[in-house]
């Protein structure tokens, strides 16, 4: 009788025992299998979350590399191809005859244009300046005091040389005193492309600008035989309002302008003149003529 009795409470205590275990061990394993579930699916939904992102930005890349971006109206470009379609055709000639030619070669196309844009070259043996007008994007050149023709200018007590911080140049030309003034320049082959240019007197005045208030100059330009200008009646006082301040420490004063049709990049002669010798001139400081494209 009491084994009886002690092997029915064995086997309860067993079945309870095998219960307890089983159900402690199935829940082990389901919360397991809840664990691993939730964490592969967190696994894929940011998996999916960076493919689609990232085909975003490929998509997105992709069509910033098809578009034309712009900046200030200009199209930006990123590559020596496109910039060197922005540089003027001669530009390996104006680099040849650069001063600078050793620092200018290597510079990728874009650093070039930039260069040209805001440093004008001094080339020809310091004679000449070329750079990129900021305005128009066309080809710029200023004929230098030493590059032109001044009448008496070999005589000292007539005209001096001296160097001024605000010029391009190492030397502009002073006068000191004559009684009549004549200057002229010439250019050939400027390789510029179709449009009007103007010419410009660039100057600036000693305090003494007594004499140029009332005593007027005469403008020229002769392009291919055609001569135009702005006659005699130019006044280089700056009370006076054909002409104006360049901001760079300079005065100018139209000349005349000229049109260049396509292959016509001949011969461009231009003059200033004043031939009252019964006035005496001086107090005019010159620093060059510019020929630059007009707006348009």
């Amino acid at each position: 009788m009491n084994f009886l009795l002690l092997f029915c409470i064995y086997r309860d205590t067993y079945k309870n025992f095998v219960h307890i275990f089983l159900c402690f061990f199935f829940r082990i394993i389901l919360r397991d299998i809840f664990l691993y579930s939730f964490l592969v699916f967190l696994r894929n939904k940011k998996y999916r979350r960076k493919r689609d992102f990232s085909e975003k930005s490929r998509v997105r890349d992709s069509s910033k590399n098809k578009l034309i971006l712009h900046i200030g109206g200009k199209p930006k470009m990123d590559s020596d191809a496109t910039w060197e379609s922005r540089l003027p055709k001669n530009y390996m000639d104006i680099i040849s005859r650069s001063d600078s030619a050793s620092y200018l070669y290597p510079l990728p196309k874009e650093e070039l244009y930039n260069h040209f844009l805001n440093h004008p070259t001094i080339i020809d043996n310091g004679t000449k300046s070329f750079a990129i007008d900021k305005k128009s994007e066309k080809s710029c050149y200023m004929i230098g005091a030493r590059g032109l023709e001044i009448e008496h200018v070999e005589k000292p007590q007539y005209w001096q040389w001296k160097s001024l911080p605000v010029s391009r140049f190492s030397e502009v030309a002073e006068l000191k005193e004559v009684w009549f003034l004549h200057i002229k320049g010439k250019i050939e082959k400027m390789m510029l492309p179709p449009g009007t240019y103007g010419v410009y007197f660039v100057y600036k005045l000693t305090e003494n600008i007594s004499v140029f208030r009332r005593v007027p100059v005469e403008l020229s330009v002769d392009f291919n035989g055609q001569v135009k200008g702005n006659g005699p009646n130019n006044y280089l006082d700056p009370l006076h309002p054909r002409q104006n301040d360049r901001g760079d420490g300079w005065r100018e004063i139209e000349m005349g302008e000229f049109s260049i049709k396509d292959g016509e990049n001949d011969r461009l002669v231009f003059m200033l003149k004043e031939y009252d010798t019964k006035t005496k001139k001086n107090g005019l400081i010159v620093e060059g003529i510019e020929i630059r494209a007009k707006q348009g």
